[in-house]
């Protein structure tokens, strides 16, 4: 793979591209949630690149087609851009490029896409896509068309089967929506290969307040939350700052996030650090008769290592 000294993040570019993304591989997907069946679709292809010298990567969509389809009908969002870049730049990706999906855009042929955004803006070189991979005016552009053009107009293209789980069924972010719905945090953390998180700086504000004993911090979600209404076991974690662990309550309209925080030696939290609010598990509902205190003591059976981080399960 070439050598790249940073990070390309481009959120809905116009005009067009750096020629530094051009010339390269493209693996091209929604990624909502970056989970562990997009993983294989990215390993594959970060394989692939690398075998050519080449750059990789991921074009992506914002806001997510869903929405400008069935404006109605909410969403709940796995990874918005920003995340999904933090994730990709995790997973050894060159940088994200995420197309501003107009209704405009819906309605453009698959050759336009294939012509005008693959080749004359990315000359791309090789592109990778999972299996169930559409394009272009009502989804009509195929893998396997993607396949035949790639092939008459002189671009390699991969496409790719995503993981099953132990049940043989595909890893998708619908069942991990379904997971988070149910309260299921161990399912839908196995399902994503990592824990779910928040991220402080780009999905809330934060209104810290601070007792003797620990530090209360109200947040205000982007997004409504699925998840059950209740308690959660979670820890903080910020980029070189130590964890700081406690429990979230998540409020009746699934808007609003109470943090209760045993702070360790040097932890503050800052509104421009990328913070996030891992979710361990899910407590129960809400108790009234338990005070603050009693739920924190709750929450800190999360078993620790010798660094004073939360000790987390080897997540594939």
């Amino acid at each position: 793979m070439k050598n790249k000294t940073h990070f390309f993040n481009c959120f809905q570019p116009e005009g067009t591209f750096p020629a530094e993304v051009t010339d390269s591989a493209v693996v091209i997907g929604n990624f909502d949630g970056i989970h562990r069946g997009h993983r294989t679709v990215l390993e594959f292809a970060k394989t692939v690149a690398q075998s050519k010298g080449l750059a990789l990567y991921m074009l992506t969509f914002e806001p997510h087609p869903y929405l400008l389809f069935f404006p109605d009908k909410p969403l709940y969002r796995l990874s918005h851009h920003e995340k999904k870049a933090d994730l990709a730049q995790k997973a050894g990706i060159n940088g994200i490029i995420s197309l501003n999906f107009t209704q405009d855009f819906s309605t453009q042929s698959p050759d336009w896409f294939i012509n005008e955004i693959l080749l004359k803006q990315l000359r791309v070189k090789h592109v990778i896509a999972g299996y169930d991979f559409h394009f272009g005016k009502d989804r009509s552009g195929t893998p396997r068309y993607l396949c035949q053009q790639g092939v008459q107009l002189g671009f390699d293209v991969n496409i790719v089967n995503m993981k099953a789980d132990m049940t043989g069924l595909a890893v998708s972010s619908t069942r991990i929506r379904e997971a988070l719905r149910k309260g299921s945090l161990q399912e839908a953390n196995t399902l994503l290969g990592y824990h779910h998180y928040l991220s402080l700086h780009s999905d809330m504000v934060i209104r810290p307040s601070t007792s003797r004993s620990y530090t209360k911090i109200v947040c205000s979600l982007a997004q409504k939350e699925i998840m059950p209404t209740g308690i959660y076991s979670i820890a903080i974690k910020q980029s070189t700052l130590p964890f700081a662990r406690g429990y979230a309550e998540l409020s009746d309209d699934q808007r609003q996030l109470i943090l209760y925080l045993r702070q360790p030696d040097g932890f503050q939290l800052a509104h421009g650090d990328k913070s996030q609010i891992i979710f361990f598990d899910f407590l129960g509902t809400t108790d009234k008769n338990y005070s603050g205190e009693e739920w924190l003591a709750n929450s800190m059976n999360i078993p620790t290592g010798s660094n004073g981080k939360p000790s987390l399960p080897h997540l594939e």
